[in-house]
């Protein structure tokens, strides 16, 4: 009965935008295991508004449970960055593709952070010029830019390239990618995806730590693959919103599962690549409006 009431509680607390009492949830879930990546997560929500959360989320990185050991680094480092960086290599060095997967998620994540934001200049009232993509890429591949205390990873990465666990490749290869190691893990890439097309959504969020050839390259073998995953090739291939991919987004409209949501998508790489005008927002659906994209497209027809 008791964990049935701790389970309904985690459950209204979910909703709640700040927990009034982070240090029960982390009692409840040392008392109730089977709550534990539950409660880790609810403690990673709260910690920009109780940074005592980060301490009680660390407790559970020595949890017996190698699922919530996993859950635990992919949310310590999201919240605390670099200082994660021992739960990083402790999760690496587990026998355990879970938590390699893990490890591996999480500093790609961080990588994530650290690649310029478009938004910043998208949205800004001064129209300023977006950010030069190759210099950065370049920088980054270098080790210039690039944080040294993510290097530690490297070859544990170069192993998991190897792993049987397919998922474990593709987390190993997406990190690698973006360190500049794409003679080492871009063919362990290209090599799971036409062996199980399922990991092709997994292998578009590599594409932007490609330089320009490279991306271009790899968008085509991923293209007889994507499915339903257009739209996270639109953004792949367009990082940056890079003129330069304007051919490849048009190829994506001629697919046969093209959609409202992918014409909503290449319309708005187009229009920011071109210099166009912004666009005004439209739900993102798949419900098709004649007329709107009517209006997204003709002034690209233009061109």
């Amino acid at each position: 009965a008791d964990g049935f009431v701790a389970s309904k509680a985690m459950l209204a607390l979910e909703k709640a935008d700040v927990l009034p009492d982070p240090g029960k949830v982390a009692q409840a879930a040392q008392l109730h295991p089977e709550l534990a990546a539950q409660a880790v997560k609810m403690l990673a929500k709260n910690q920009g508004t109780n940074p005592a959360s980060v301490a009680l989320i660390q407790s559970f990185a020595v949890h017996k449970d190698p699922a919530v050991r996993a859950i635990t680094v992919i949310e310590l480092t999201a919240a605390v960055g670099e200082r994660a960086a021992g739960n990083i290599q402790a999760a690496l060095a587990e026998n355990d593709p879970r938590l390699h997967i893990a490890a591996a998620t999480a500093i790609f994540n961080h990588l994530g952070t650290l690649f310029p934001n478009t938004d910043s200049y998208r949205y800004s009232s001064s129209r300023t010029s977006p950010p030069n993509i190759d210099k950065f890429l370049t920088d980054f591949a270098s080790g210039k830019t690039r944080p040294a205390w993510l290097n530690a990873f490297r070859p544990d990465l170069e192993k998991s390239l190897a792993s049987a666990n397919l998922e474990e490749r593709v987390k190993a290869a997406q990190c690698l990618i973006a360190y500049g190691d794409k003679e080492k893990a871009l063919p362990v890439l290209t090599a799971v995806v036409e062996q199980n097309p399922a990991f092709t959504d997994a292998a578009t969020y590599a594409l932007r730590w490609l330089s320009w050839q490279d991306r271009l390259a790899f968008f085509n073998v991923l293209l007889p693959h994507a499915g339903d995953h257009l739209s996270s090739l639109a953004n792949g291939i367009a990082s940056g919103d890079d003129p330069r991919a304007a051919e490849s987004l048009w190829a994506l409209l001629a697919q046969p599962k093209s959609n409202w949501s992918l014409t909503y998508s290449v319309s708005s790489h187009l229009r920011y690549a071109l210099g166009l005008e912004q666009q005004r927002y439209v739900p993102n659906n798949d419900k098709p409006d004649p007329q709107h994209t009517k209006e997204l497209v003709d002034p690209l027809l233009k061109i």
